[in-house]
């Protein structure tokens, strides 16, 4: 995301294969505003080349052994949480919504069932960048200080008598 002239924000995607790939993304991308997991994330190559980054790739594969495939996303979700906890997180699941719901709603602003409405999802990505975004005050004042949006009565100067 990228606030583009006026004050809409502009969308870029960001596409990714695995979990390696996705935290790659979300330590060096520092434009990264919202992310969607897929319960299916394969955990991709263990060698991630990065010293940083290593450590949360050992403790994502440990989790990923003893875990169901359907867990896999929420433990990515935590591991993306602790490099980047201001991102917003969304989940598509291909079922049991309210069973991830329950477990792991915390973690997640919104879970959506795959399939839905993909329309919805953007809604609440671009809402979420909004009011993450939102500052009333400063709002205010470019608002009083661009003269289109402002139209006063100025009185003309007194006279000299």
């Amino acid at each position: 995301m990228r606030k583009s002239k006026g004050n809409d924000f502009a969308c870029d995607l960001v596409f990714v294969k695995s979990a390696v790939d996705a935290l790659k993304a979300t330590l060096l991308n520092t434009s990264l505003e919202s992310v969607v997991l897929h319960g299916d994330v394969p955990l991709g190559s263990q060698d991630c080349q990065c010293d940083r980054l290593q450590p949360v790739v050992d403790e994502l594969d440990a989790g990923y052994e003893v875990t169901p495939v359907f867990e896999h996303g929420s433990l990515l979700a935590r591991q993306i949480k602790k490099l980047r906890p201001e991102l917003d997180l969304y989940r598509v699941a291909d079922s049991q919504v309210e069973n991830i719901a329950s477990r792991q709603g915390e973690m997640f602003e919104r879970i959506f069932r795959r399939g839905e409405d993909q329309g919805e999802l953007c809604r609440a990505i671009m809402l979420g960048v909004k009011q993450r975004y939102e500052a009333p005050f400063f709002d205010a004042v470019a608002k009083h200080a661009d003269p289109s949006a402002t139209s006063m009565l100025c009185p003309a100067p007194a006279a000299n008598l």
